[in-house]
């Protein structure tokens, strides 16, 4: 920089000749358009003598233009440079001048230079017992909801209206049968699916007999106590308790109630004649009257043929011949065919026809303690162990190796007579890979769902409940402040999943009293309380286009709150040479950022990955920010902090972990969460830390 006297007076600075012209109009004689660079440097990039000659200069500039300001003050000297934004009238520009402020004051800054942001903004959560613990949230704020999950392997199949299918074959349109652990019930619903790296596989459980446990350390599984007391343990408490020397005393629940479908449109009648063909008739497809031929021998068979087909008034016809004398040929027209599993959809009355008749033909009685039935169609051995589970008998399954001149196998379905639970007693436990690396689980609104693990290995087993208290939070949110919200739904369908959970919420009454006016309302207050992010087909989504579609929804829809759920199914990929806790805590500061440019509430729900979390859990341990996964910057960069979990012995917990400033926002506590299955919502129980010990709050 040129050395020479300077003038103790001020050069402003503009960006275009107009704005000088304006600011001379207005007094202002000491003005230079510095919109380009020769205006105020030399070609060495020193700065011109009559630019030099100024002590201190003011760069004016219009609202977005702050990236010129920079560079103007970088050559010239930052430290002799104020800065204003150009007003909008030009008889403003003289106060704008004198009203200039140094620069990277939002870095640098003397207490006079920082506004004063005023009275701290606090907005209560609409969960009645933490509002009354005084926890309030402010915004902007990172905030992370910690929640473990319990994954299956790919295998492990769910029950849909069309059969079992795997957990790594599921897709957005799949129905799921869940289960509610209070009353027993079941029903058909869109549900979502979690899926994880398995670097370390799944922990392997098995019995003297036929049962075999594969899964999860933190899967969790409904089970019932000697006295009939119903627990959640986990695979790990399960195989802990079943090695003990008196044994788990907790048995597994392998039956459930069908679901409440209507009616298939046959009378009992033509469903027991059904059954009857399928198990002893053939049918002459090729006859123009799909003439069907049941043959039988012994004389009971017989006998409840012709009652069954006598009920219907079925015309037949019976033949006998002499080389075979002790079979009978019974021959009728009807429109029955071979399949079983035709009755899948059939009511939970329809289904006790279909058990009971079978009884009468293919099943038999083996010592009075299992019904078996004999079957080659694997599509019939599959709904017969549905059947048989839906209707208060465990199911086992045998695989007869294939008939050489078949080449078909041969399926025994085996239906316990005298109990619908097995004992959780083990007498191997060790540990198995996955087979394709991954883990699998799905989300359901009871938090329970009906699994079968192989043949024969039918049972209800849980999921996590953080993605439910998410979605009431925010529809609270929105109801008492306006807040509009963005959420991901990356593994489950926006419709009908999404949908009947936020007018559960909305309506306030249970599904079977929604009128379509009631519906109606609710899915337009959707559309102005919250917009879906969802992944594109076949397009990595990574922390880039996470971030950019986020802030493209903020400016388009003007969303207040952006919950991620869950942050472990964005697709990271960790630069080389970094480490993945610090990939993880500079993408938290990019959410925060984020956050702060927009006054944002930035929610973020992910898993735990430690194995140690569920076994410290077993002994009435709490689960912390710093068990989220793979870094601690999850507690050491939240504004306010939540974990989700829940207990061996059922009840759900929520720990307010953290919370940025005790004074106005409240305390850390720990919140007994109550579930209403009927709303598929959560409301405050007890709290206080000593409820995890099983003792009252203070």
């Amino acid at each position: 920089m040129n050395v020479h006297s300077k003038i103790d007076a001020s050069l402003v600075l503009v960006l275009d000749e107009t704005t000088a012209q304006e600011c001379r109009a207005q007094g202002i004689r000491s003005v230079r358009n510095a919109s380009a660079p020769e205006m105020l440097l030399d070609s060495e990039g020193r700065l011109l003598p009559e630019i030099d000659f100024w002590s201190q200069f003011v760069i004016l500039i219009p609202p977005g233009g702050e990236h010129l300001r920079d560079t103007i003050a970088v050559n010239i000297g930052d430290e002799r440079c104020l800065w204003s934004y150009l007003p909008d009238e030009p008889q403003n520009i003289q106060a704008a001048v004198a009203g200039a402020r140094r620069m990277w004051l939002d870095e640098i800054a003397r207490l006079d230079d920082i506004p004063d942001p005023g009275p701290v903004e606090l907005f209560e959560t609409g969960f009645d017992g933490l509002d009354r613990h005084g926890l309030r949230i402010t915004t902007p704020a990172f905030m992370p909801i910690v929640g473990p999950y319990g994954p299956l392997p790919g295998y492990a199949q769910f029950h849909t209206p069309s059969g079992w299918k795997r957990l790594d074959e599921w897709t957005e349109t799949d129905l799921a049968l869940v289960y509610d652990f209070e009353t027993g019930a079941t029903k058909y619903e869109q549900a979502g699916r979690v899926v994880a790296d398995a670097p370390d596989g799944f922990l392997r459980l098995r019995n003297g007999g036929t049962t075999e446990i594969v899964a999860c350390e933190k899967h969790r599984w409904p089970v019932v106590g000697k006295l009939g007391a119903k627990k959640v343990l986990t695979t790990a408490d399960l195989a802990e308790a079943g090695q003990s020397e008196h044994g788990s005393g907790y048995s597994l629940i392998r039956t459930f109630d069908p679901p409440p479908l209507p009616d298939m449109p046959l009378t009992d009648d033509e469903i027991r004649l059904q059954v009857a063909v399928c198990a002893d008739g053939s049918i002459r497809e090729k006859m123009v009257n799909n003439r069907i031929c049941v043959c039988v021998r012994k004389e009971r068979k017989k006998e409840r043929l012709a009652q069954l087909l006598d009920a219907l008034n079925r015309p037949y016809r019976v033949r006998q011949y002499s080389q075979r004398p002790t079979e009978t040929h019974f021959d009728f027209d009807g429109n029955e065919d071979k399949r079983l599993s035709q009755f899948r959809n059939a009511s939970p009355r329809q289904l006790a026809v279909v058990f009971d008749e079978l009884q009468h033909w293919d099943g038999h009685i083996y010592d009075d303690s299992r019904l078996v039935l004999s079957t080659s169609d694997p599509a019939d051995a599959e709904f017969c162990e549905y059947l048989f589970s839906a209707c208060g008998k465990r199911a086992s399954v045998f695989v007869q190796n294939g008939n050489p001149e078949t080449q078909r196998d041969n399926y025994l379905v085996c239906a316990n007579a005298k109990g619908a639970l097995t004992r959780a007693n083990w007498s191997a436990v060790d540990r198995v890979p996955s087979d394709d690396g991954k883990k699998y689980c799905l989300t359901t609104s009871t938090g329970f769902f009906v699994c079968r693990l192989s043949p024969g290995q039918v049972f209800v087993t849980g999921n996590s409940g953080k993605s439910v208290f998410l979605r009431q939070l925010l529809i609270n949110l929105w109801r008492l402040h306006g807040w509009k919200f963005l959420i991901t739904s990356f593994e489950e369908r926006v419709k009908p999943r999404f949908q009947r959970d936020l007018r559960r919420h909305l309506i306030g009454s249970v599904e079977a009293t929604w009128t379509q006016d009631d519906i109606a309302k609710a899915d337009a207050e959707i559309n102005r309380a919250c917009v879906f992010f969802r992944r594109k087909r076949n397009t990595a989504l990574d922390a880039d286009r996470l971030i950019d579609r986020i802030e493209y929804a903020v400016r388009a829809y003007g969303i207040r709150v952006v919950a991620i759920d869950p942050f472990n199914e964005i697709d990271h990929v960790v630069p080389r040479g970094m480490s993945k806790t610090d990939y993880v805590g500079a993408f938290i500061m990019r959410l925060k950022q984020l956050a702060d440019d927009y006054n944002l509430l930035m929610i973020c729900a992910l898993h735990p990955p430690k194995d140690g979390v569920e076994k410290r859990l077993q002994k009435n341990g709490l689960l912390t920010l710093n068990d989220g996964a793979d870094s601690a910057n999850w507690g050491n960069k939240a504004d306010i902090g939540l974990c989700m979990w829940r207990n061996i012995d059922g009840p759900t917990f929520l720990h307010v972990d953290k919370v940025k400033d005790h004074e106005t926002m409240g305390r850390p506590v720990l919140c007994e969460m109550i579930h209403d299955p009927a709303f598929n919502r959560f409301r405050v129980g007890r709290m206080g830390h000593d409820i995890l010990f099983g003792d009252d709050a203070e």
